[in-house]
């Protein structure tokens, strides 16, 4: 059986492979549904919105900046969690996204690979195939809670509460996270990531997990026809987050 921290880290790994493809694969319009992708049928009829900056779901919502690649009012039925997400390299120019089923994918040439779920969850993953910083800050009344070293989840991450409900903030790799006031800082060395998500719903990590994985499957059939070359092989061994 799977720890905890390898069960999350094995989606976290899918998403540098997602993210080799996906390029070939973002050129349809980015409100598409792609129910091939989706975990079972209940994603199926998944369907975001965007007005202006303004992307909304079923469960999650947010404001996008495409000039930055950051997220502002990052918001699970209305509670907002995180006031913004950033990253400190981003390129504009070579990001793309697109929506399957309830899971938007993006990436943003080698800077950033990311997976968004609209679910209870409110799960999001990142990934950093060259390195970069991620910053976060939570939304007043989050109390945050480093920890470092815990057996099991994570090599650092941060525990979030907000009164009965527990929120995680897990990495892998070379990762370092600092905690200061409500801003949570995580530097990411090559190849690592990390991963957000509300306790409670094993359900929808495990649909999480397996909508990753068909997607990493579709973007292997992908590159079959378009050639990859070895080095995004490599990067994907390197990259499955289950060893």
């Amino acid at each position: 059986m799977l720890t905890r921290t390898k069960w999350m880290m094995a989606g976290i790994g899918t998403l540098l492979l997602v993210g080799t493809a996906f390029v070939g694969l973002a050129s349809a319009d980015d409100s598409e549904v792609d129910a091939d992708v989706a975990a079972s049928s209940s994603w199926h009829d998944g369907k975001w919105t965007k007005d202006g900056s303004i992307v909304t779901g079923q469960y999650v919502s947010f404001g996008f900046d495409a000039a930055t690649g950051s997220l502002s009012n990052y918001s699970e039925q209305g509670r907002t969690i995180f006031t913004s997400v950033s990253v400190a390299d981003y390129n504009a120019s070579d990001a793309k996204a697109q929506a399957h089923g309830r899971l938007i994918a993006t990436v943003d040439g080698d800077l950033l690979r990311g997976a968004i779920f609209d679910a209870r969850n409110a799960a999001f993953m990142l990934r950093a195939p060259t390195g970069n910083t991620v910053t976060l800050v939570a939304a007043d009344g989050i109390a945050l809670e480093y920890h470092a070293g815990d057996k099991g989840w994570s090599p650092q991450g941060v525990l979030l509460r907000d009164g009965s409900t527990t929120m995680r903030l897990v990495t892998d790799g070379d990762a370092n996270v600092t905690v200061s006031g409500q801003t949570i800082t995580v530097v990411l060395g090559e190849h690592s990531g990390l991963h957000f998500k509300i306790d409670g719903h094993p359900w929808e990590a495990a649909k999480e997990k397996l909508a990753l994985l068909k997607l990493a499957k579709k973007a292997r059939e992908h590159g079959k026809g378009k050639g990859l070359d070895k080095g995004n092989g490599k990067g994907k061994g390197r990259d499955r987050g289950d060893a």
